[in-house]
């Protein structure tokens, strides 16, 4: 167990990520603010990132490893079990802290009127590692709270939770993927959400980021939402709108992976979900292209529009 009591426990959760998790975790150390420590939970890695991480000769970097993966939801309340902060952040293995992250935290904590909260700072983000621009971070104060956080979901990187909420809440193991929605939406429920407006932390979208490598991702967060929403806590509190924009979004979504081969009546049903969940469509190019793959997948008209849109493009 760890002994000290820092102001700022990183809890880092990782699975064969060697190279990108030293990187996380060096972005840490960086910090100009230095009363933090670092643990790392390792979801049963089989490459060399327990080697990798010793290398690291730092005494507020701690490492433990779960023999089963037991997924990030898991990784990470067992990290907030084993640490110490009074305030609790949390990085994933493929993201980073820009040097300032934790001084800004702190700075803004002190200022804070009420400090038992949920604080987040605003993002960069990169694709690849390249073309570094802004995220999308509105001022949470023009928004119903919960809207916000359905509609601008903030990473986990981006937090700093003081500890005796996460005594009464913790990440819900049973889905991973949409813990931190989960999460935010039930602390916000009961504590005030705290927005810093500097831009503090690199997210990071990658091929191997869970957002654009599983392939399944759709079908189930859709089943997720449904879950989610159903909560007592949280039923007679959401807003609509945003809910069923998100699982809006889901049916496009899944019209889209199953528009690579003949299945009309799932990509209709799909398509027909979306529209009327949400009309004006999840983003401003849903209703055309869902309109465009449901002609396809009805015979002849489909030929048709298909030979007409490849003449157009010849012209």
């Amino acid at each position: 167990m760890i002994s000290n009591s820092p102001f700022f426990s990183v809890v880092i959760s990782t699975k064969n990520r060697a190279e990108l998790v030293c990187k996380a975790i060096k972005s840490v150390l960086k910090q100009t603010f230095d009363d933090f420590e670092v643990v790392v939970i390792d979801n049963a890695s089989i490459d060399n990132t327990q080697r990798q991480i010793e290398l690291i000769k730092d005494e507020r970097v701690f490492y433990f490893k779960n023999e089963i993966d037991r997924e990030r939801c898991f990784a990470r309340n067992r990290g907030i079990s084993l640490s110490k902060g009074k305030y609790v952040c949390f990085l994933d293995s493929d993201d980073e802290y820009l040097p300032i992250h934790l001084q800004t935290l702190y700075n803004a904590i002190l200022k804070a009127e009420e400090k038992v909260s949920l604080f987040f700072t605003n993002a960069y983000e990169t694709y690849n590692f390249e073309n570094l621009q802004e995220r999308i971070c509105p001022d949470i104060e023009k928004y119903n709270v919960f809207e916000y956080i359905l509609t601008y979901t903030f990473n986990p990187a981006r937090v700093a939770i003081e500890r005796t909420i996460l005594t009464k809440f913790q990440f819900d193991e049973q889905i991973p993927g949409l813990e931190d929605l989960d999460l935010w939406l039930r602390i916000a429920s009961k504590y005030p959400i705290q927005q810093i407006k500097e831009r503090t932390i690199l997210y990071h979208i990658h091929d191997e980021s869970y957002s654009v490598s599983a392939p399944d991702r759709f079908e189930r967060e859709l089943k997720m939402f449904y879950y989610v929403f159903s909560k007592p806590e949280l039923k007679e509190i959401l807003p609509e709108k945003p809910k069923k924009r998100l699982l809006s979004m889901c049916h496009y979504k899944l019209s889209l992976t199953l528009n690579n081969r003949f299945s009309p009546f799932r990509i209709h049903y799909h398509i027909l979900k979306a529209f009327f969940l949400y009309p004006e469509g999840y983003n401003d190019k849903a209703n055309k292209t869902m309109l465009v793959i449901f002609l396809d997948q009805i015979p002849l008209i489909g030929y048709l529009s298909k030979k007409i849109r490849l003449l157009k493009s010849m012209v």
